[in-house]
């Protein structure tokens, strides 16, 4: 079957608006629970992100507030559930969302587990694979993945990511055994943190930009031979199996 193509579209603008009044509070009351969730999984400059309109972050946490599934009464934060929404809302609002080639119903009514195939959760309804496999994802990761830290499985492989890999997926999320980045256009250096996924068993990088070794988290990987592709060979000699 032939691949479909589509025009890029500009992001939709409709659904979100400046908060005012009742709304400002709302969106005051996520943004603190999203800092104070778990603010070692996320960058010093984190905060920063919700006071410029322009970011995935200040955008999700928008979407939150006008979400009327969404509990803040008494400012409270609602637990783990108002965090994995925001999440998970993020990444449209990074990975350009409206141009994705299928809709998958994300950001829609009812809970984020029943949102799409994309996304698969637990019995406890918490988020464990995140499965992006050439949706026409770009951008760059954003550091908020990493609240998501009942993940098991990533998969963002075949798409146009570009920008560097977060350290905050190897800081905090340990349950992930698998990650595949293959086939975009990542920069940088695997990050250091991968040292702590001790439960990672697969871990494929190849056809991307990255330099640098990638020893230090070869121990007990099921890994590509190489990691040569159409953009250059990138350590292949760190990449082969039982290294």
């Amino acid at each position: 079957s032939s691949e479909v193509i589509l025009e890029p579209q500009t992001e939709p603008q409709v659904t979100l608006f400046h908060p005012q009044g009742s709304s400002a509070s709302r969106f005051s009351i996520v943004t603190f629970c999203i800092r104070a969730s778990n603010p070692s999984c996320l960058p010093p400059n984190y905060p920063a992100l919700f006071s410029d309109p322009t970011t995935p972050q200040y955008k999700a946490a928008q979407y939150l507030s006008q979400d009327a599934s969404i509990s803040l009464e008494g400012g409270g934060c609602g637990g783990y559930e108002l965090v994995q929404r925001y999440a998970v809302a993020v990444l449209w609002f990074a990975f350009g969302g409206w141009n994705w080639y299928k809709d998958f119903g994300y950001l829609g009514d009812g809970h984020e587990c029943d949102w799409t195939e994309v996304i698969k959760c637990d019995e406890d309804r918490r988020v464990t694979i995140l499965d992006f496999f050439h949706v026409n994802l770009s951008g760059s990761i954003p550091p908020d993945l990493a609240l998501l830290t009942s993940l098991r499985e990533l998969n963002l492989d075949f798409n146009s990511i570009t920008g560097t890999i977060p350290p905050s997926i190897g800081t905090c999320l340990h349950s992930l055994r698998e990650i595949d980045l293959r086939s975009n256009s990542l920069t940088g250096t695997l990050p250091d943190s991968f040292r702590n996924l001790e439960n990672l068993e697969e871990l494929f990088l190849q056809k991307n930009d990255l330099t640098g070794t990638f020893d230090f988290v070869c121990d007990g990987l099921e890994m590509e031979q190489t990691q040569t592709g159409k953009r250059g060979n990138v350590n292949a000699n760190a990449m082969t199996d039982g290294v």
